[in-house]
């Protein structure tokens, strides 16, 4: 099978996407491949989608939603297994020895995963790539002459932990092809330019703010709290209980296999469930996850989602100075301990105080806008690949603007109070 592509004329952008890899139908995928979308919106750019030649079957299976079930127990028994390995000292010593030996010699060609080569047939002038794990790298192979054909090259990496650094050591060679990385990880990404021998540069996370802005029309907050992604469970229960008791709509997740057939719909639902929702919560990137421990806490897209709608954000962002950088204007973030037992308190006084309220919501959204729009991030990458905006990305930062002025206007006649509260005072 052929690698998909679409091209009219001559573009100067190439979009290398994971999104036909099988098991890359993750709920958390979708924001990378809304990105990419949004690029060939607002670019000039074709899009090439590398097609696994083995495992497509179950990939075209699971998108109609047929052997969930199955597909998720051989991921969980591989998942398994490799903890099992990594357990000890000599188990996880003969593992990465193994692993090393696959892929860095002739038996790579076996384990590799098999992708349709189609070269390509024209030249351009940036070749961008956004990956979720440093193994996708590998879906190149299906373009052999990408390098000689673009002029330019990056990688961007949605999230990149310190125990996936091993992992690009050893694919050293593939990623020194590319003239930059990215990454929205902050603290490996000296790490990642070690590993690679590439420069590598933070980028905070951005969002379509745009599509998640409640403006020109904002809607009526009818679900007051919404509690989506990793959870505690103590503060859940706590929810339920006083949502049960006060009835009120609070939103959460039931499922445990977060999976969609179609990103696009699933970004959209998102982003018109927190156009309606008043307190939103977000915490820093893996808290419950024992794997992270000993390493400075991540922020993610959870924030920024919250944020670009208008919500009120709750929740246990990380303590690090470069959250405080991206996030620096007062009650960013109401920071509360991720176990809490009496949130009707917090959100009681909250309730009681409609004017802070307001002035929370106007800060949060005129930011988002001014800041962490997708134009920026692909601004900056234009940049570094010295290409200059398009008619369309001239078109965003002017609309931009007018959604600023819009939410400005319409809070002007609230009294917002003053001083303003610091964004490190938790709620009492």
């Amino acid at each position: 099978m052929q690698s998909s592509r679409r091209v009219n004329n001559r573009k100067r952008v190439l979009v290398i996407s994971q999104r036909d890899n099988p098991g890359k139908d993750l709920v958390a995928n979708s924001v990378p491949f809304e990105f990419e979308d949004w690029i060939i919106e607002m670019d000039s750019a074709d899009i090439v989608t590398p097609q696994h030649l083995l495992g497509r079957a179950s990939t075209e299976a699971s998108k109609v939603g047929a052997a969930r079930e199955t597909t998720g127990l051989k991921r969980s028994l591989k998942e398994w297994l490799k903890t099992k390995l990594q357990s000890n000292r000599l188990t996880k010593g003969v593992f990465k020895l193994m692993r090393k030996i696959a892929w860095t010699t002739s038996f790579k060609r076996f384990v590799a995963p098999k992708v349709s080569a189609t070269p390509l047939d024209q030249e351009y002038d940036l070749l961008y790539v956004i990956l979720t794990e440093p193994w996708e790298i590998l879906s190149l192979q299906a373009i052999p002459n990408w390098r000689e054909k673009c002029r330019y090259a990056v990688a961007h990496f949605v999230e990149l932990w310190q125990k996936e650094i091993d992992d690009l050591k050893i694919l050293h060679r593939e990623y020194a092809e590319f003239d930059k990385i990215y990454s929205n990880t902050f603290y490996t990404t000296e790490e990642i330019t070690e590993a690679t021998g590439r420069p590598c540069e933070y980028l905070p996370f951005t969002i379509d703010a745009v599509k998640f802005c409640p403006y020109p029309n904002p809607p009526e907050r009818f679900i007051k709290v919404s509690y989506i992604g990793r959870r505690s469970q103590v503060t859940h229960a706590a929810l339920m209980e006083l949502a049960e008791k006060e009835s009120f709509f609070y939103l959460y997740d039931t499922a445990k296999v977060f999976r969609t057939p179609n990103h696009r719909e699933h970004r959209s639902l998102l982003a018109n469930q927190l156009k309606r929702t008043t307190y939103f919560f977000a915490n820093r990137s893996k808290i419950n996850d024992s794997s992270t421990a000993g390493r400075p806490p991540e922020f993610g897209w959870r924030f920024f989602e919250g944020l670009a709608a208008g919500t009120v954000v709750l929740g246990t962002p990380p303590d690090t100075e470069i959250f405080e950088q991206y996030f620096d204007w007062p009650d960013a973030v109401i920071r509360l301990p991720f176990d809490m037992e009496n949130i009707a308190d917090v959100l009681a006084e909250l309730d009681s105080q409609p004017e802070r309220v307001a002035q929370i919501r106007r800060d949060n959204l005129v930011n988002v806008l001014k800041r962490y729009d997708w134009l920026y991030t692909w601004k900056h990458i234009l940049e570094d690949a010295n290409l200059a905006l398009t008619l369309p990305l001239q078109r965003r930062k002017e609309k931009l603007k007018d959604l600023v002025e819009l939410v400005n206007a319409d809070f002007s006649e609230i009294e917002l109070p003053t001083p303003l509260h610091d964004v490190r005072r938790p709620v009492a």
